[in-house]
């Protein structure tokens, strides 16, 4: 018998069960790596809608007069992305996915003083939340 051409078939078949094994740990690796990304994307996203929510529900419980200073970052995870604002709750819309936050209700109204239903924020914007007679005004600076 020849034992040559056993080992050499033996042998192929141990390197593909090898590339296989290989193959699916390094597609399960990859998928772990997406998901961390949309986590650390998710948490980002929450963080800047509390920071928003705070800073509203701040300025609405200290009264008349009250104002306050925020800003917008550049980007989440280089994706642009778009706020919200309503009188019960804050939308947060990057890369066809939304948060949500809610707020102490308010009434929103823009600089002449006339409400509206809801007010858009813009990424790497800075913007002053106004209580003006338990009205909030949300103007760009």
């Amino acid at each position: 018998m020849n034992n040559k051409g056993f080992l050499s078939i033996d042998f192929i078949f141990s390197i593909a069960f090898i590339l296989i094994i290989a193959i699916i740990f390094l597609s399960l690796g990859l998928n772990n790596l997406e998901v961390s990304k949309n986590i650390n994307e998710n948490i980002e996203s929450r963080l800047i809608l509390d920071n928003i929510a705070s800073s509203i529900n701040q300025v609405i419980s200290s009264g008349n007069g009250y104002t306050k200073e925020i800003s917008t970052p550049d980007n989440i995870k280089n994706k642009s992305y778009k706020i919200t604002i309503k009188s019960k709750n804050i939308t947060l819309d990057v890369n066809n996915k939304k948060g949500l936050s809610t707020i102490i209700p308010i009434n929103l109204v823009d600089n002449n003083d006339i409400r509206i239903n809801e007010k858009v924020l813009y990424n790497n914007r800075s913007y002053l939340i106004i209580n003006k007679d338990n009205n909030i005004n949300i103007r760009e600076i």
